[in-house]
């Protein structure tokens, strides 16, 4: 499903980086999980050590798997150009908008 929505934001066909990215995170949270079972509480990482390695793990992802394409297919691009079209929308429209005055 993830590659059908870039395919149609960006118009380019599917290379699977996309899809990897997702199954890669499956596969370390079924991994965690299965290790969570296997150690049963014996071994656990306090949180200042699993979240920056979280943290870590999902930065490198997006960095090597997700944001090429974004960037080489010009989504980064069109999402900013939205987002003013977006900001500019709203502003317009807000003297419209009548609160009570109570409010």
């Amino acid at each position: 499903m993830d590659e059908v929505i870039y395919y149609y934001l960006s118009r380019a066909y599917p290379t699977w980086l996309v899809t990897w990215f997702f199954v890669l995170h499956g596969a370390g949270v079924a991994f965690e999980m299965a290790m969570k079972k296997v150690l049963g509480g014996y071994l656990r990482l306090h949180r200042l050590i699993s979240g920056p390695m979280t943290m870590a793990l999902v930065g490198f992802t997006v960095v090597r798997l997700f944001l090429p394409h974004v960037i080489r297919h010009g989504l980064d691009k069109k999402s900013i150009n939205e987002d003013s079209v977006l900001a500019q929308f709203v502003k317009d429209c807000l003297p419209l908008i009548h609160l009570p005055s109570s409010f």
